[in-house]
């Protein structure tokens, strides 16, 4: 077994399932050996919202969709959307922007 390393395990967005750094351990060949080659190769790796939303628990999920309207959160879009469709498309594309700081 392999240990993850510091920055790998920093920038993980599921480094939550692994409990403590100094116990994250992987395979080699897994997702988790190739996230830890991509960040030691100084790969630039962007956390996108959705894949942050995909990393959440559902207790954090379910305090995220109960303090927060989507739309609001959307650069120069209201907190109230007329158009559905109009919505849900400006949804996905925040989902696959970098995650901001909240």
């Amino acid at each position: 077994m392999l240990r993850c390393s510091k920055e790998a395990f920093e920038r993980c967005p599921t480094a939550h399932l692994c409990g403590r750094r100094e116990d994250a351990t992987f395979q080699e060949g897994s997702e988790c050996d190739q996230f830890n080659q991509m960040v030691a190769n100084s790969c630039k790796l962007v956390i996108t919202n959705g894949d942050w939303i995909r990393s959440m628990t559902n207790k954090e999920l379910a305090e995220f969709l109960g303090e927060v309207d989507i739309c609001s959160r959307i650069q120069g879009h209201g907190s109230f959307c007329d158009e559905r469709a109009v919505c849900e498309g400006c949804i996905e594309g925040w989902l696959e922007t970098p995650v901001e700081a909240c």
